[in-house]
């Protein structure tokens, strides 16, 4: 969900605060579009040639500020005003297509961007056009779109990336997937390309080229929500639903999760319905908050601070992770004794399992990566009722335990 924040506004001479209030107030047309030309206003008219590029270069300044932290109905009737006074102003048709496409009137943003486009705006009207076809649904128009500027933004990563999701959204994977290869071919950093890469990748049916991409970005200190999930999302695809859910566990409450592996099972019985779910998301527009990156597929809940760049090489994915030392993350789990080291809670869970081969059957001593005194966790158990009931029949045969979800 967008944030909206409160516009700042700089200290203003008398006349540039009257100028600003006049600019608020103006009215924005039912189709979100400035008035039609008309020359200038009479406001704009009284004022010099200097005074009105500074004029104009507040009001863009300001209507910048608005879009960059969330509140693009704020930016709106700056640019519009705009927009009054110039109806050619390729800047302001652009930053009102921004806005416009920010608040979810996509057609008239479309407008607005065509507008910018025919003035000889740049690269970011042709980007803010083929997101608003996007969103109208027109995924083959947006190809169209792209094909014909790539060569003119040749150094620009987020025209092939938003090339590949309008091909993904067309039903078109495979060639959007070849086009990200490339891509990311020559810019190996850009994040957008690598997360659109693997799911692209992953709609191909190509799960394990897919991991490989996302994995160690995921493993990374870098990690964060849009990541974690993506790389979620291609283990759902792949049916493997626990290492999904595992990893869920990170950003997501638990009815999310659920709902979400839901959603996986149903793609995977039907994958050819990945497709229009439009998975592949635009890079964003260069006024989007910087502080806020894209929303992942499917949305996470609130991370706390601590967990926000949890690495997933320290999440247990599978059995093998969780022997050796892995977080099996949302799972819960009994403990038992504090020993003085690994090794001696090893022993210890193998005479309980000598004791108690049927009711320990299936389970493992999740032992710590570190060294020293560690307590004797046994796991991974589906639900607290199980981890409660595996407690009292120990308790009952003389140890100590207590059920905790990690």
């Amino acid at each position: 969900m967008t944030t909206v924040s409160v516009l700042r506004l700089p200290r203003l001479s008398l006349l540039a605060a009257t100028l600003l209030l006049a600019a608020c107030s103006a009215a924005v047309n039912g189709n979100g579009s400035a008035p039609p030309p008309g020359g200038q206003t009479p406001l704009s008219a009284a004022l010099g040639e200097e005074d009105r590029g500074a004029w104009r270069e507040r009001l863009l300044r300001m209507a910048r500020r608005a879009l960059e932290g969330g509140n693009p109905g704020a930016a709106l009737p700056l640019v519009d005003r705009l927009l009054a006074a110039d109806a050619r102003d390729a800047e302001a048709a652009r930053l009102a297509g921004d806005a416009l496409l920010a608040l979810g009137r996509y057609a008239p943003a479309a407008d607005l961007y065509r507008r910018a486009l025919k003035l000889g705006a740049d690269a970011e009207a042709s980007l803010g056009y083929a997101r608003a076809l996007l969103a109208l649904g027109h995924a083959e128009l947006a190809v169209a779109h792209l094909e014909g500027v790539r060569r003119r933004y040749a150094d620009d990563p987020r025209v092939p990336n938003t090339l590949a999701v309008a091909l993904s959204l067309a039903g078109r994977p495979g060639e959007a997937a070849a086009l990200l290869e490339k891509a990311r071919a020559r810019w190996p950093e850009d994040v957008a390309l690598a997360n659109n890469l693997a799911l692209a990748l992953a709609l191909d049916g190509r799960f394990d080229a897919a991991q490989a991409v996302l994995r160690p970005l995921a493993d990374g200190l870098a990690s964060n929500p849009q990541i974690r999930q993506n790389l979620a999302l291609v283990y759902g695809l792949a049916g493997r639903f626990q290492a999904a859910e595992r990893l869920m566990r990170v950003d997501l409450d638990d009815r999310q999760v659920e709902t979400n592996l839901a959603l996986f099972r149903m793609l995977r019985s039907n994958p050819a319905d990945a497709a229009n779910l439009g998975l592949l998301r635009p890079p964003p527009a260069s006024t989007a908050p910087a502080r806020e990156p894209p929303e992942p597929p499917f949305q996470p809940a609130a991370v706390p601070a601590d967990l926000a760049a949890v690495p997933a090489a320290l999440i247990a994915l599978d059995e093998d992770d969780l022997k050796a030392g892995k977080l099996p993350l949302g799972d819960w789990v009994v403990r038992l004794d504090l020993y003085p080291s690994a090794e001696a809670a090893a022993r210890a869970f193998q005479g309980l399992k000598r004791r108690f081969p049927e009711l320990l059957e299936g389970l493992l001593h999740l032992s710590a990566r570190d060294p020293g005194p560690q307590p004797l966790l046994i796991g991974p158990l589906s639900s607290e009722r199980q981890a409660r009931a595996l407690c009292d029949r120990l308790r009952k045969a003389g140890e100590r335990c207590s059920a905790l979800r990690l």
